[in-house]
């Protein structure tokens, strides 16, 4: 008997230990360095815990592995397998891995100490381990890998004693694949305890692009994100779609269901994961498994048990295959590859209990005030009578809050003979198709509708309220889609006056937002922005942002009509960002900010936003329909004269914008974006040298557009370039002093500007300036500042040399001004640095090299070569010609 052993009541030494438990696992092949979950353990002290609990193929042993790797001399590892489960074999597999490890010397100590034999010796026993532990030279680190083995074992005492007298020199790292039974809330609490669990151990996006590109595949960046969101991250199913994934000819058919399509993955997942779980909880998550995200009472309604909270909590506890968020935690979600697999699984073998969870989670869905949620349920029931039931008892509500996508879904489910019995819901239904563009169903709804009223004569007042503004809405938005704005049913006057008591904010924001939209398509711009506000308030107490929203749009046509176009961007720019984008995206209203916005752009100078932001608009109202609709015959201008502006100089704008003003319609809203194309075409004929064209476009706006502030602009350009040169100044001078009003405000820019230009022709230098800042001052206002970028030169250089006399409050317009000169755009700008422009700033005070060196702490050279950058830059070759050029763009002011 070993000498020790003898003492104590200790048990006989050395149980043997196969040394494949003790070794640390190699790295993989191909493996990902996961340096940001590496530096949390590097952070972890020595008297710290370091637990790692996630389901199994997170990755535990892999990133453990890695990081003893690098200093394998101090690490301690043992792979736990059940020959453990018992005290002395665990205690003797702890005492066999550290005799393995280089930090703990021949002579040491622990070299010779014995498993404890009973209870009564482990306090000796760990008074003599802490003892030569105390003594090494470096920490060592004693990696216990699948401690979940141990569970419900006695072996797990061994482990609690160990961490109850943790040696001074001995750091402990727990991997296992739930929470062991210990006092781990104690240990969080006081800061002893470092936790990483699934939610770390998810590879991120930039990971999983690292694991696939090291496996020699090569993913768009729209399937990695679908591979990531498949997997939840999750490691094991990552590697297993990367193997799958080298072999498949369709890898987006193949990521779409990832759990159905890899029979790896669903292999892996039966054996590892819901082989180990008890039957009641794989039963029970099979049924939740139809939800993506769970609350108590849903997971109560699907399961039929109140246990389910209990089961959910205690399955996020003890395997981290569910996750509890949001406020008080009081919703849970699986593990998404899990729960395809359980959702593919109840699908392929009882597709009847399917149906019956999607129908109890549609209905507790609307039941809960979500009723989207509960119509997205309903289209995986056969039976057409839960989803209509929704639409009928929440029509108003889905149609406040736009579901429009979730209504025209069930529009192809809903039984006819209801839709006929049902005006209310085939109103909504005509709205939603019309938010889509999709005119024509719009219209055959509207008619049922409009046959059913007709034969009804039982309903009370409110609802006959709400027949007529949802009819008034339809009508108005069948006119706004087809372009003819110059026949807009206006509203009945009962759906204008409701009275503001009624308690029904949703029902009063629709009802304002249809008479505000017959009002701005009529062209009465103060009654359409008075009902839109008025929508928009109610809107917002209702809590309905896609009402909201359409409200907004309506502002920011009422302000571009007005000529307010940075006003109109921001209102657009607003309803954008405030309606939920996978309800906006690809509407009408989006179409129309798209057109606005895209307007704004351009006429504040930034050709490229413009030609981005007009896209939404274009793709909405293809073919003929561009030309009809007033923001999108404004997006396709746009992007022409936005081309012309970058230099694209051939006839492609001309064109556009020929076509659009052969096709517009006559209605006041389409009546200004004609007026806006005809200046733009007029303006680009003339710098293109087309004088032929020049004529066409005043012979037919003369015609439509009449006695316009516009026409008289076109004519006086005209003139000009004919080098009728009085003539065209008192058709100018026509329009400022108000004896013609143009549509497009910015002509009261161009006006000045133009009349600016004669001035200097005339040398009227003082006249010309005052001009000019009246110019300044109304392009400021209008956010209209392209007429000023487009200036002939004369007129810039008058910008530049008189800065200072122009008012130092448009010092900050004139620089934007002359830096979105088309010109400084074709060469790249004047791209000066902060501390180039500082040396630039003190050339005109005649300081040397030196004494400028001197006022900024640079060296003399270093003065010299940013010198050197600057003439480079303004194409020059002398101080003198530096400031000239500096001045004439806006960087210096005299």
């Amino acid at each position: 008997m070993n000498r020790m052993s003898a003492l104590d009541g200790r048990a006989p030494s050395r149980v043997p230990v196969p040394t494949a438990k003790l070794a640390i696992p190699r790295p993989l092949d191909r493996g990902v360095r996961r340096d940001r979950l590496l530096g949390v353990l590097d952070a972890a002290t020595v008297d710290q815990v370091l637990l790692l609990s996630a389901p199994a193929g997170h990755g535990k042993t892999s990133l453990v592995a890695e990081w003893c790797n690098r200093t394998p001399e101090r690490t301690a590892w043992v792979s736990l397998d059940r020959a453990d489960r018992s005290e002395t074999a665990l205690w003797a597999t702890i005492l066999a891995s550290l005799g393995a490890c280089a930090a703990v010397s021949a002579d040491s100590p622990v070299r010779l100490l014995d498993p404890p034999g009973d209870a009564a010796a482990v306090l000796a026993f760990a008074e003599r381990l802490t003892g030569g532990l105390a003594r090494l030279q470096a920490p060592v680190r004693l990696v216990l890998d699948d401690l979940h083995v141990l569970a419900g074992s006695e072996a797990m005492n061994v482990v609690e004693s160990l961490l109850s007298y943790l040696p001074n020199g001995l750091q402990i790292i727990l991997a296992t694949r739930s929470d062991p039974r210990l006092p781990l809330a104690r240990w969080r609490v006081s800061g002893r305890l470092v936790e990483v669990r699934s939610d770390r151990l998810a590879f991120t996006k930039a990971e999983a692009r690292d694991l696939v590109e090291r496996s020699g595949l090569r993913l768009r960046d729209d399937q990695l994100t679908t591979l990531v969101e498949q997997t939840g991250g999750w490691a094991a199913g990552l590697r297993l779609a990367t193997m799958s994934l080298a072999s498949t000819d369709d890898p987006d058919g193949f990521l779409t269901d990832l759990a159905g399509n890899d029979r790896a993955i669903a292999d892996y997942l039966v054996s590892e994961v819901l082989s180990r779980l008890p039957t009641e909880a794989g039963s029970m998550l099979r049924r939740l498994s139809i939800c993506d995200q769970l609350s108590a009472s849903l997971a109560e309604a699907l399961t039929g048990t109140s246990e389910a909270v209990e089961l959910l909590t205690a399955l996020e506890r003890e395997s981290s295959l569910v996750v509890s968020h949001g406020s008080g935690r009081q919703w849970f979600r699986i593990h998404p590859l899990l729960r395809a697999h359980l959702k593919a699984d109840l699908h392929r073998c009882d597709p009847r209990l399917k149906e019956q969870l999607y129908a109890v989670a549609a209905r507790w869905y609307a039941a809960d005030g979500d009723p989207a949620a509960g119509l997205r349920c309903a289209a995986h029931v056969s039976d057409p009578a839960v989803s209509s039931a929704i639409v009928h008892e929440h029509a108003l509500t889905l149609l406040g809050e736009g579901q429009f996508d979730v209504l025209r879904d069930a529009w192809r489910r809903y039984p006819t003979e209801a839709l006929d019995a049902e005006p209310t819901v085939a109103l909504v239904l005509a709205l939603a198709f019309l938010d889509a563009g999709e005119a024509t169903i719009a219209a055959e709804l509207a008619k049922r509708a409009d046959r059913r009223l007709a034969r009804r004569t039982d309903d009370d007042e409110r609802v006959a309220a709400t027949h007529r503004w949802l009819r008034a809405l339809v009508r108005v938005r069948l006119t706004w889609l087809s372009g003819e704005l110059d026949h807009v049913p206006m509203p009945e006057p009962d759906t204008q006056d409701l009275p503001l008591d009624l308690n029904l904010p949703s029902e009063l924001a629709l009802s304002r937002l249809t008479t505000a939209l017959a009002s701005a398509a009529g062209g009465d711009l103060d009654e359409a922005r008075r009902h839109a506000t008025s929508s928009l308030r109610a809107a917002e107490l209702g809590d309905q942002p896609y009402v909201a929203a359409q409200a907004t749009v309506i502002l920011a046509v009422v302000a571009v009509a007005r000529g307010e176009l940075q006003e109109a961007g921001a209102l657009a720019a607003r309803a954008d960002a405030s309606a939920p984008e996978s309800q906006w995206s690809g509407t009408a209203e989006q179409s129309v900010t798209s057109g606005i916005r895209c307007y704004s752009a351009l006429m504040a100078g930034d050709p490229v936003q413009a030609i981005s932001l007009a896209a939404p608009s274009i793709r909405f109202h293809a073919g003929e329909l561009a030309a009809q609709q007033p923001t999108a015959a404004l997006a396709t201008m746009v992007v022409a004269v936005a081309r012309h502006d970058l230099g694209d100089h051939d006839d492609s704008a001309l064109a556009a914008l020929r076509e659009i003003r052969a096709r517009i319609p006559s209605d006041p809203l389409s009546r200004k974006v004609l007026a806006v194309g005809s200046l733009w075409e007029q303006e680009i004929s003339l710098a293109l040298g087309q004088a032929e064209r020049a004529r066409e476009v005043l012979q037919a706006m003369r015609s439509t557009l009449g006695s316009t502030g516009d026409v008289a602009y076109l004519r006086a350009c005209a003139a000009i370039a004919r080098g009728r040169h009085d003539a065209g100044r008192e058709l100018l001078d026509s329009i400022i002093d108000g004896r013609h009003a143009p549509l497009a405000e910015w002509v009261e820019v161009a006006c000045r500007v133009q009349l600016a230009s004669l001035g200097l022709r005339l040398r009227r230098r003082a006249e010309a300036r005052v001009l000019l800042r009246e110019a300044l001052e109304l392009a400021a206002g209008q956010g209209a500042l392209r007429p000023l970028i487009i200036a002939p030169e004369p007129v810039i250089e008058l910008l530049a040399g008189d800065s200072q006399l122009l008012g130092s409050e448009h010092a900050e317009l004139i620089r934007t001004v002359l830096g979105l000169r088309p010109a400084e755009r074709q060469r790249g700008g004047l791209p000066l640095t902060p501390r180039e422009l500082e040396v630039l700033t003190m050339l005109p005070n005649l300081c040397s090299v030196s004494d400028i060196a001197a006022d900024l702490s640079v060296s003399v050279n270093t003065v010299k070569t940013h010198l050197k950058a600057i003439y480079a830059k303004l194409s020059v070759d002398s101080r003198r010609k530096a400031i000239e050029v500096g001045r004439r763009h806006g960087y210096l002011v005299p």
